[in-house]
């Protein structure tokens, strides 16, 4: 695809917002129901859900009240950069974190729905060399959510033992148990195509979602990363 032959600017925003204190990480709980309730209109703004994370590194079934996950979807980039550092319904809740990092990105490729929809429009070329960014969602059925989640930490150790592995991986859910989604960085495309392929833990898990059919409705989408803000919890600056 030529560049010319992209015609959005959408800006996908990956905010990762860490709280340290009981009275913060109680503030930053009990945000997950009210924060978004009404969003009042903000320019550029398309989409913008909050979501918690588990233990493990975000895939555990224990939540971690110290780390929140923010995504928002803008117009433009610039609309972007504005609204998160800008955005007054934002401050109260990023005023009382630790640190926080904002991630931008920009969608190369997306398959499957969100609630239905399909929020992302494609807005860079890929290059298989460069750091991808990618992010799963998915709704798991009710009479699969044991086994589901029995299969889990297989794909999650397996992550911990490859050398093709993410720079940054994190399960995230707006409702963890039946919203499930993730978010990671990998190094480039190459070895985000490899652990897909190679990494035994995965190519079962995503043969057994095929034949058992866990999913009422799933999602895959790519992104390049055109920056960040904030502090590198991502680890993205650091590799």
């Amino acid at each position: 695809m030529e560049k010319s032959l992209l015609h959005s600017d959408q800006t996908v925003v990956v905010s990762i917002v860490d709280f340290e204190g009981l009275k913060n990480k109680y503030f930053a709980f009990t945000s997950m129901g009210i924060l978004l309730r009404e969003v009042p209109p903000t320019k550029g703004l398309e989409m913008i859900k909050l979501f918690g994370s588990g233990r493990q590194n975000g895939f555990g079934v224990i939540p971690n009240f110290g780390r929140y996950v923010m995504l928002s979807i803008w117009s433009t980039e610039e609309e972007a950069r504005h609204g998160v550092a800008h955005t007054a319904f934002l401050q109260p809740y990023l005023d009382k974190s630790a640190r926080f990092e904002h991630m931008f990105l920009k969608t190369s490729m997306v398959h499957g729905s969100w609630g239905g929809v399909q929020p992302f429009h494609i807005s860079a070329l890929y290059d298989e060399n460069e750091p991808v960014a990618v992010i799963t969602r998915a709704t798991i059925k009710w009479s699969e959510m044991i086994r589901f989640w029995k299969d889990v930490p297989k794909v999650t150790r397996s992550l911990r033992k490859v050398d093709m592995k993410p720079v940054f991986a994190i399960g995230i859910g707006e409702m963890p148990f039946r919203y499930q989604a993730t978010f990671s960085i990998w190094p480039d495309g190459a070895t985000m195509k490899k652990f897909a392929y190679q990494s035994k833990a995965h190519a079962d898990m995503v043969k057994k979602t095929k034949q058992v059919g866990w999913y009422e409705e799933d999602l895959f989408a790519r992104f390049t990363i055109s920056g960040n803000a904030g502090h590198s919890l991502s680890g993205y600056l650091n590799h």
